[in-house]
């Protein structure tokens, strides 16, 4: 069982106590009221204010512990999310033969391989940013984006800077998005078998970045290498095959 879990069961079990909590303050008001009625029952009219203190005590509580409740909720629903878009290396031959992946912070960012018919590869980042005025002026123009690979406690930068190939402001059945995105240029490979090595272990990955937010409002994207390998061989197999 994980922690949020745990949380959730807590959570839970506490809004359930202080709900027979509440129910047995309101036979005790009850009782409390009928004596205060009478003549010589002033002392459980002082019985009665506290206890409607403390039952407002606990409906408080009560309503700090179901926000609670919801709020785990709502983080475990993310989590869920998370669990969902996580995604593999795939090679598909449309619109362009290429190997892709989406990206750990920004789902949407996609890292793509375009691979032609000597097993050469064309790398490219797809970064998005909410920053559209300030991405689309810097179109064509080299950036501070640091392009690097990291494994383990290694990392090896590629480049400093990178080339704004190209910027889309996104349109969604005809309603323009708060957001645009990019193409990055992080180099060539004469051989994508050059990345096999990196292939072998799933907590390498591919990081992207930038100096500031000014531009990318968030700087930095990551990609694991989760499924690269079956994807590349797929990319190699396609490739030889031009050969024939």
């Amino acid at each position: 069982m994980n922690i949020i879990h745990q949380v959730i069961l807590i959570a839970v079990a506490s809004c359930f106590s202080i709900y027979l909590f509440e129910r047995q303050l309101k036979n005790k008001l009850h009782k409390t009221a009928q004596h205060a009625a009478h003549p010589i029952g002033y002392k459980g009219s002082e019985s009665l204010g506290s206890i409607r203190d403390n039952m407002g005590t606990k409906r408080l509580l009560k309503k700090t512990i179901l926000g609670v409740c919801l709020g785990v909720l709502s983080v475990y629903g993310l989590g869920e999310e998370d669990t969902l878009y996580t995604s593999e290396w795939e090679f598909r031959l449309k619109p362009a033969p290429h190997l892709s992946k989406y990206g750990n912070v920004t789902h949407g960012n996609r890292f793509i391989i375009q691979v032609d018919g000597k097993c050469g590869g064309g790398m490219a980042a797809w970064f998005a940013s909410y920053n559209k005025k300030q991405l689309f002026q810097a179109k064509g123009k080299m950036l501070p984006v640091q392009f690097s690979v990291s494994l383990f406690s290694h990392t090896e930068i590629i480049q400093e800077e990178s080339e704004v190939n190209w910027v889309d402001d996104m349109v969604m059945d005809g309603m323009e998005l708060p957001f645009a995105v990019s193409s990055l240029d992080v180099g060539r490979l004469n051989d994508i078998n050059q990345l096999r090595p990196l292939g072998v272990y799933q907590m390498t990955t591919f990081d992207i970045t930038a100096a500031d937010d000014k531009i990318y409002d968030v700087p930095h994207e990551s990609w694991d290498f989760n499924g690269f390998l079956p994807a590349l061989n797929k990319a190699v197999s396609w490739c030889e095959s031009q050969w024939i």
